[in-house]
């Protein structure tokens, strides 16, 4: 078997194998595995504009479908996603700017206006990128060069023993990871993984990448559900939900 080089071999092969396949469900709607990797290429054609090859992109957005294409639209241009909270203190998020080295930082319209960064910092707003992306045409999609050595993402630790901290994982590392995960627990395509997990938090990683090599449905859960547990059950009875990664508390 041929080792992958990077994880958007995981949605190239699900997109080729079942490209009307269910690959997430939000409560905006669902997407196709077709949908998920033309956005994905598109977004990573209109990040491609900012330079991000080798490069941090802090995405601090509410996480839905949109945010997910983007995060593998930045694996598309060859950067790394740092995602967010879009309420994280900043400090926290001052901090992380210094810490990645001018980033580029993509947050809503709203949150811009209010921003007060220490470090200078290159942004977009969620508008603007979605619009560039809704211009790009197939041909102005670009072709992923990350290797296995470069990195993925990086998650910021919660600094409860000292200052935040960055992890870098690599595309291999996850590959390695995910790889026996679903082997591990003989998941399917026809699984549906409950996303509870904020994108910032390692666990999400399971959801998210688990359900691409498989090929099956990631189905993100509305933080507000997690207030109100009778709507909570009802969600992932209505959703079919097969597999749940969560912290128990």
């Amino acid at each position: 078997m041929k080792l992958k080089s990077n994880v958007l071999e995981y949605l190239a092969e699900a997109a080729q194998r079942t490209p009307g396949g269910t690959a997430v469900v939000d409560e905006f709607g669902s997407y196709t595995y077709k949908q998920l990797q033309d956005d994905s290429a598109a977004y990573g054609a209109a990040l491609a504009k900012y330079d991000v090859a080798n490069r941090g992109v802090v995405i601090m957005v509410e996480k839905s479908y949109d945010t997910l294409a983007i995060m593998l639209g930045t694996l598309f241009a060859s950067g790394y996603y740092v995602p967010v909270d879009p309420s994280v203190p900043p400090a926290r998020l001052a901090h992380i700017v210094g810490a990645l080295g001018n980033p580029l930082l993509v947050t809503t319209e709203e949150t811009l206006c209010g921003l007060q960064l220490e470090n200078a910092c290159e942004t977009v707003s969620l508008e603007a990128l979605h619009s560039l992306r809704a211009g790009m045409q197939r041909r102005d999609a670009v072709e992923p060069m990350s290797l296995s050595i470069d990195p993925a993402y990086v998650l910021f630790t919660s600094g409860s023993t000292g200052v935040p901290k960055g992890v870098v994982v690599s595309h291999g590392a996850i590959i390695s990871f995910i790889d026996e995960f679903v082997s591990e627990f003989k998941f399917e395509n026809g699984d549906r993984f409950a996303n509870q997990a904020p994108f910032d938090f390692d666990v999400s990683v399971k959801d998210i990448f688990g359900s691409l090599a498989v090929g099956a449905t990631l189905v993100i859960v509305p933080r507000r559900l997690f207030m109100q547990p009778q709507a909570l059950v009802e969600f992932l009875d209505e959703q079919r939900v097969t597999v749940m990664i969560w912290a128990v508390a």
